[in-house]
């Protein structure tokens, strides 16, 4: 979170040196990979919550293959055949989005020794009772994502293995050894089921099994936005990592607030007993030396019953809303966090809203 929180204040300060820019975009990047490994890993020693809901996958597929498209080479064809009669799913699209890069990548390193191509289909799919007892999986309609490369395939040795943790095919520095355990326990936890077949010298396909759903449907939005900006409003950050606080409080500096940070809990909450109306809103920590985060959160409430609480995690563990709710938080953010969604979601808590917007958000959670 610091790498890329402090990457991406110099670049919206850096206008004039497009090299340099480019340098610190490639830092950001480096920095957004290391993410993506923390979050396999806590996906795969189930410490990262899912975030499912209903949802269609096509732009779920046409944006992963979008960013897939620009970090392989060329020399790969890409061919795409997204039915718009596949059924919604109950999914997280990040994991989904997870699966699809994963695979992607591993249709690379398949290919990269010469030219291939990358076919990802999405369609309707009705499951029988015999394909369902031979995939563990309860019959009826599906999602069938399917990706197939034209690359080296596997040899049935290497097929019995590809699913075991720490597993790989790569040499030594490459890769990690996660991607395949971590497809198939998310897909298991999406009560769906991964099929692969592949031949030697003749490419690999990976069948993704996704269950319909027939609830209401949520719209994903790609586009970000401009980040909003506050009108002054008074933020305390508590921190006991100081280059975090420090960083929070130029984030929200820069966007228009009042901020001060401390990295002590007990700081934090003898500012706010001195004056009570002096903070619209504490971002605390969940885990610092000697207390929680959920300590301050409810003293700090005693203290200044009207002062909003936001929590920050790097993973929820036993959080729920039920409990942060009962100390007075009232929002989550996962770590690690980025400019945009610390300041929409601190503009959602105390930006210019009317007073009845601002309720209890845990669309985080």
């Amino acid at each position: 979170m610091a790498i890329s929180g402090y990457t991406e204040l110099s670049l919206m300060r850096l206008q004039e040196n497009p090299k340099v820019r480019e340098h610190l975009a490639a830092v950001l990047r480096a920095a957004h990979r290391a993410s993506d490994l923390v979050r396999q890993l806590l996906t795969f020693s189930r410490q990262q919550p899912q975030e499912r809901r209903a949802i269609t996958l096509q732009p779920i597929v046409a944006e992963s293959l979008k960013l897939l498209r620009v970090t392989i080479p060329s020399a790969i064809e890409f061919k795409q055949l997204v039915s718009e009669d596949a059924p919604p799913v109950f999914a997280d699209a990040n994991q989904i989005h997870q699966i699809l890069m994963n695979l992607g990548t591993n249709a690379w390193h398949a290919m990269r020794d010469s030219q291939g191509s990358l076919r990802v289909t999405l369609e309707r799919c009705v499951v029988t009772e015999r394909t369902a007892a031979q995939l563990r999986i309860k019959p009826g309609v599906f999602a069938l994502m399917t990706e197939t490369d034209t690359g080296c395939g596997m040899h049935p040795a290497t097929m019995l293995r590809i699913f075991e943790p720490f597993f790989t095919t790569k040499p030594a520095g490459e890769g990690t050894g996660l991607g395949l355990g971590v497809v198939r326990g998310i897909m298991e936890g999406h009560d769906g089921a991964v099929q692969v077949e592949s031949k030697p010298d003749v490419g690999t396909s990976f069948r993704l099994y996704f269950p319909e759903h027939a609830g209401a449907v949520a719209t994903i939005d790609d586009e970000e936005g401009p980040t909003p900006r506050g009108g002054g409003e008074s933020v305390l950050i508590v921190d006991d990592e100081e280059m975090l606080a420090r960083l929070c409080q130029e984030t929200l500096t820069a966007l228009g607030y009042e901020v001060e940070y401390t990295t002590k809990p007990a700081d934090a909450l003898s500012m706010v007993v001195s004056d009570p109306g002096r903070f619209q809103l504490v971002i605390t920590d969940q885990t610092m030396p000697g207390k929680s985060g959920l300590f301050p959160a409810r003293e700090l409430r005693q203290a200044s019953p009207g002062l909003l609480i936001m929590l920050m995690s790097g993973y929820m563990n036993s959080l729920t809303a039920e409990r942060l709710q009962a100390v007075g938080v009232s929002r989550l953010l996962l770590k690690p966090v980025s400019i945009h969604s610390l300041g929409t979601a601190v503009y959602s808590s105390v930006g210019s809203l009317g007073a009845g917007e601002r309720l209890l958000q845990f669309a985080d959670l």
